[in-house]
């Protein structure tokens, strides 16, 4: 089986899906969840020229080696959003945005993006 990377998603992030970038962070949560390869999927750093993107990438990749006891790779620390945010499009402010806010993982806090930590348990 084939499981997605950190180095693959900004490309997948970009492109165009009625669902939108969110759907590709969820597969990669889906991957790592199954994956007994997990240092191997987040050895190489991700490139793009949005920083947002890469601190997506970084808050998922940081809150799951948090969870799951797997050494954070150096390219993590690197990555935070021009400002913060919520995943998926929810308005930072919103009382939907507070929740999610309130219920994300704590490694979120550090790049600047905020989701509700049961995101990562998706299978």
């Amino acid at each position: 089986m084939r499981y997605l990377t950190a180095a693959e998603l900004p490309q997948l992030m970009s492109e165009p899906d009625a669902r939108g970038p969110v759907r590709v962070l969820v597969q990669f949560i889906k991957d790592w969840n199954t994956s007994s390869f997990r240092p191997a999927m987040i050895a190489d750093s991700p490139n793009s020229d949005d920083s947002d993107v890469l601190a997506s990438i970084a808050a998922v990749v940081s809150a799951l080696c948090a969870r799951d006891e797997v050494a954070v790779p150096s390219w993590v620390h690197r990555h935070q959003a021009s400002a913060p945010f919520v995943l998926g499009g929810t308005s930072y402010d919103s009382r939907y945005g507070r929740w999610q806010r309130e219920r994300a993982p704590d490694a979120a806090a550090e790049h600047g993006v905020f989701f509700d930590a049961e995101l990562l348990e998706r299978v």
